[in-house]
């Protein structure tokens, strides 16, 4: 009624060692209101989020997926990370 667009993000990151695998991971839910404005520049720059991460110390690899709940769209990056 307000304008704002609600949404809920699943956020997951795994890090896998040289061998495939998984050496540690967090997830996270995350419930997202913007303004009209917000949503454009979010479109435009992307979703900024901020989450620790425990990296390994070794030669690891970063797999992140992002799922938005309201759409069922799903995106996933890989980072290569040295120690």
């Amino acid at each position: 009624a307000d304008g704002r667009e609600q949404s809920e993000l699943e956020v997951v990151q795994a890090f896998y060692n040289a061998e495939g695998r998984r050496v540690n991971s967090t997830d996270a839910g995350l419930d997202v209101t913007l303004t009209a404005s917000q949503v454009a520049q979010d479109m435009r720059n992307g979703v900024r989020v901020r989450q620790e991460l425990d990296v390994p110390g070794e030669d690891v690899v970063l797999r992140v997926g992002v799922r938005d709940v309201t759409s069922g769209r799903i995106g996933t990056v890989e980072i290569p990370l040295g120690k």
